[in-house]
């Protein structure tokens, strides 16, 4: 109790060290970080404290189950972020790739996306470290069945479709990027002006790549069943409708069809185990986060800071 009133005194008026920090000059006059916070408290403050509270909750945990996170583990982040990333700009098993030109195309999308996400040397740090411990918490519960690899190779090596994707939040934003790209005269291909839609305007990750994705299976449950049978039914080369999705909308276009992989299920088993498993891990990661930070019994002390978690319903 102690603590939590030594910490709303200290809110309510900052200490003499906190106040005459000095952290930026402006035509020669110290600007010190009380004047700053409450402006990054308003415009940023929900977010950071979301990331912060995850931090602390799952440091504790960590610290309960004896789990450390070292620069090995911080390492294998990396490197999985940048596999995910090289799986969209060479997304077939059956291309052949130049690794040297995916090493560079991958270090310029890492770095637009961190530069987008404002994923500082601070913030990629943790969000790293982030990952690498849910990874850990949730290691000990997943399972990858006899049924999940079979299934996962009739996905992955079975028919496929490659596409480019956009997802807008409502359907008369998709809608309406389907109108300008049917009715564009412009001299760049259909593709070409897909993914400038998609860099600019689709909330999804693949966004930020021109909307390349992994091709789909029209058996892959990871995919909506509305999505997956509007590219289906969509020749190659052709926009699929707008397709409703659970609080977004979606529009794809159809680039070709793959025809099944001359591979068998034992010679492809290590590698699906280890993309099922981390499949699993993604999904309960995710579910993992969402519950620490249902439960994390936080109470705000500061008005901006408040203001900013208040705004979103949150």
């Amino acid at each position: 109790m102690r603590g939590v009133e030594r910490a709303e005194r200290s809110v309510a008026g900052a200490t003499p060290e906190a106040s005459g920090q000095v952290v930026a000059m402006v035509g020669g006059e110290a600007m010190t970080r009380d004047e700053l916070w409450p402006v990054l408290a308003e415009a940023f403050g929900r977010e950071a404290l979301q990331e912060a509270v995850l931090d602390h909750e799952l440091a504790a945990r960590a610290r309960l189950r004896g789990i450390t996170i070292g620069e090995e583990d911080l390492q294998r982040e990396r490197r999985r972020l940048a596999r995910s990333i090289r799986g969209g700009v060479n997304p077939s098993p059956d291309k052949g790739a130049n690794p040297g030109v995916d090493e560079q195309r991958v270090g310029r999308i890492i770095e637009r996306i961190r530069g987008e996400r404002a994923l500082g040397p601070v913030r990629f740090d943790a969000f790293l470290r982030r990952n690498a411990t849910l990874r850990r918490l949730v290691a000990p519960e997943i399972e990858i069945s006899e049924g999940d690899i079979q299934q996962g190779f009739d996905i992955v090596f079975g028919e496929r479709f490659e596409v480019r994707l956009i997802v807008t939040a409502t359907d008369r934003q998709a809608a309406k990027i389907r109108g300008e790209l049917v009715g564009s005269c412009g001299g760049e291909d259909l593709s070409a002006r897909f993914a400038a839609s998609a860099m600019r305007s689709s909330i999804d990750p693949s966004g930020n790549i021109g909307g390349q994705i992994a091709p789909i299976s029209p058996i892959d449950p990871a995919f909506p069943r509305a999505l997956r049978s509007a590219i289906s039914s969509t020749p190659p080369g052709q926009l699929t409708p707008v397709v409703a999705l659970d609080g977004a909308s979606a529009l794809a276009l159809v680039l070709r069809r793959l025809e099944p992989v001359n591979t068998t299920l034992a010679q492809q088993r290590t590698q699906l185990e280890q993309t099922l498993r981390l499949r699993k891990e993604r999904g309960a990661m995710d579910t993992l986060a969402r519950k620490i930070l249902l439960e994390a019994d936080t109470r705000i002390l500061d008005r901006s800071l408040a203001w900013s978690r208040e705004r979103s319903g949150a």
